[in-house]
């Protein structure tokens, strides 16, 4: 059938992860997104029945089925290559290679990429969502030119650059009897309900802090801000978080006090200090940080 024919995308993706170890890598090379590479192997497996790759933490391991066939492919590609070798047209803008957490890849990074490419139409973005302790790592590996986080890196060898900022909000049920508080205190939150992050997410510490001991009722753990969020929509308990940019503030199922003392949190586009953004990338943190300051939340330390 039709629907069992191996793809040439499919193909080019197993080529270029048996060569580049990673599939990050492999979808760099092939200028497409990370996604993108994993499904293309993942129904390429399926057509043959076969398993390609074992992965071994970063890295993939092809097995010797897929270095097989990788090596069946040879004459393909090169004649491939000779047929489309006087029209190929090497791209002209390297893409921006962002990771970013999920704060801020549920939609603003998305948004405004498209603003900035309306008027940049050859420009083109890589995008892998994970968390934020993984950020130095990926991009030390050169995985990465950019990291969208709210974290604080304690390195030296990464610089970063400020974009957005915000103070951390208490999120509760609409209806709640502390919605009309105009702040709210520590003391405040004894007894009630409480959504809290994930112990491996990178703010958690920062709120275990601001609670200095006082005990909370933890009712449910969130491994991201999204996740607290719909356990408040649904009245499990309250949470503190960043709003910017997950919680508009017209938004009928929640209300949001200020807290007292205040939680800062800074939108940082962080990247390696020996390896500065190119134009386009800088370009796109200009508009991340002009969009923010059109939201209300302009960046400041």
């Amino acid at each position: 059938m039709a629907d069992d024919m191996l793809s040439l995308r499919e193909l080019r993706a197993l080529r270029a992860t048996v060569q580049h170890v990673t599939i990050t890598r492999a979808a760099r090379a092939l200028g497409v997104s990370q996604p993108a590479v994993s499904r293309s192997l993942s129904t390429l497996e399926a057509k043959l029945g076969k398993t390609l790759f074992e992965r071994r933490g970063r890295q993939v391991v092809p097995t010797p089925e897929a270095l097989t066939l990788n090596a069946a492919l040879d004459a393909l590609f090169t004649a491939l290559n000779k047929v489309n070798e006087s029209a190929f047209v090497a791209r002209s803008v390297a893409p921006i290679r962002v990771i970013s957490s999920p704060l801020y890849a549920g939609g603003f990074l998305q948004a405004q990429f498209a603003a900035l490419r309306a008027t940049e139409p050859d420009l083109c973005i890589e995008v892998e969502v994970m968390s934020s302790r993984d950020m130095p790592a990926a991009l030390a590996d050169g995985d990465a030119d950019l990291a969208l986080t709210d974290a604080d890196f304690d390195s030296d060898t990464i610089a970063s650059e400020v974009f957005t900022s915000s103070s951390a909000v208490c999120l509760l049920p609409a209806g709640h009897r502390l919605a009309g508080r105009p702040q709210l205190a520590i003391e405040d939150l004894a007894g009630e309900p409480f959504v809290a992050l994930a112990r491996g997410h990178s703010n958690r510490k920062r709120i275990d802090q601001f609670f200095a001991g006082n005990e909370r009722d933890i009712v449910a753990d969130a491994s991201t801000s999204f996740a607290a969020i719909e356990f408040v929509r649904h009245g499990i308990g309250l949470t503190i978080l960043n709003p910017f940019p997950i919680i508009a503030p017209d938004d009928p199922d929640f209300a949001t006090v200020p807290l007292v003392p205040r939680l800062d949190y800074h939108g940082r586009a962080a990247y390696l200090r020996e390896k500065p953004l190119s134009a386009e990338a800088h370009r796109f943190v200009a508009q991340l940080r002009a969009a923010a300051t059109r939201l209300g939340a302009p960046p400041r330390i």
